[in-house]
């Protein structure tokens, strides 16, 4: 993009530059047909030796080809420059309206982090009291409920009863459920 930027900056630059080499001939052509004028009024005897070049009333073609071709140019350039200002206009908006998203999804994801770990912290209250509970239970009932659930269940509440109680209902629940719930919880001490 930077080196189209070039290319149109120099195109501008040369056209100025052969604008005013066009501008500089003219002007030295009129005062080449004053003087000629001033000198013919002074020696009008001399005027026929003085003759104008054929030229001199006639624009030359090809500068008047080269002056048509430099505006063309310069109205593509000027349209091309447009269309890149209008780009850079439409890619700012569309950066502001990302950036705006952007912030308004940091700001969501906020909000539900905060939200998780409200979220969690009641679960765990609700597990920690549920826990006590257990703890607080004849050893046989709380083994019988034990008895009925996933090992993994059971293990995780048993890992947030204190070790004597949980002793205590691991020691009344059928001997298979109780290996299934110690070799889970084993296997959580190995693995932190």
């Amino acid at each position: 993009m930077k080196s189209s930027i070039l290319v149109i900056i120099t195109a501008i630059f040369s056209l100025a530059f052969v604008t005013r080499a066009i501008g500089t001939v003219d002007d030295a052509r009129q005062q080449f047909a004053e003087m000629t004028d001033k000198k013919a009024a002074a020696h009008p005897a001399s005027n026929a030796s003085l003759k104008q070049p054929p030229y001199a009333d006639e624009p030359n073609p090809d500068f008047v080809g080269l002056a048509a071709m430099i505006k063309s140019r310069t109205a593509e350039i000027e349209q091309r420059l447009a269309a890149i200002n209008e780009r850079e206009e439409t890619l700012k908006a569309v950066e502001m309206r990302v950036d705006a998203k952007l912030k308004e999804l940091e700001a969501a994801q906020a909000s539900l982090a905060e939200v998780a770990n409200r979220v969690d912290a009641a679960n765990g209250k609700d597990i920690k009291a549920l826990a006590d509970m257990y703890a607080n239970m004849k050893p046989a009932q709380a083994g019988a409920i034990f008895n009925a659930m996933e090992p993994a269940f059971a293990a995780g509440f048993l890992t947030a009863i204190r070790a004597e109680s949980a002793a205590a209902i691991l020691a009344s629940m059928e001997p298979q459920k109780a290996y299934a719930v110690s070799v889970i919880i084993a296997g959580r001490n190995v693995e932190n």
